[in-house]
C-alpha cells in the first residue's frame, strides 16, 4: 500500500538520499583520519636586550616649597547654654 498523501517522495528515495549522506560522511572522516597534519615549529628566542632607565633629577629651586603664614585664628569661649526641665 501506498500513503495518503501522494506528494510524498517514494520510500527507496528517502533511503538512497540517506545511504548517500552517510556514506559522504564517512569518506570525510577516512579522508581526515588520514591526512598527516605539520608538527609546530617552536618559533627561534630573539636575544632581548636590557631596557636603559635614565634618572632624572629635579632642580634644586622647584624642590623648596613655599610656605604662607596667616594670622592666627582666635578661638571663641561660648558659655554654657541654659537647658530647662520640663
Amino acid at each position: 500500500m501506498s500513503s495518503t498523501d501522494l506528494e510524498t517522495p517514494p520510500t527507496r528515495l528517502i533511503l538512497l538520499s540517506l545511504l548517500v549522506v552517510v556514506g559522504l560522511h564517512v569518506l570525510t572522516a577516512v579522508a581526515l583520519a588520514v591526512m598527516k597534519t605539520p608538527k609546530p615549529q617552536p618559533a627561534p628566542k630573539k636575544d632581548i636586550t636590557p631596557v636603559e632607565i635614565e634618572f632624572v633629577t629635579l632642580p634644586a629651586n622647584n624642590a623648596v616649597a613655599k610656605v604662607e603664614t596667616k594670622e592666627p585664628v582666635q578661638q571663641v569661649k561660648r558659655s554654657p547654654s541654659k537647658r530647662s526641665a520640663t
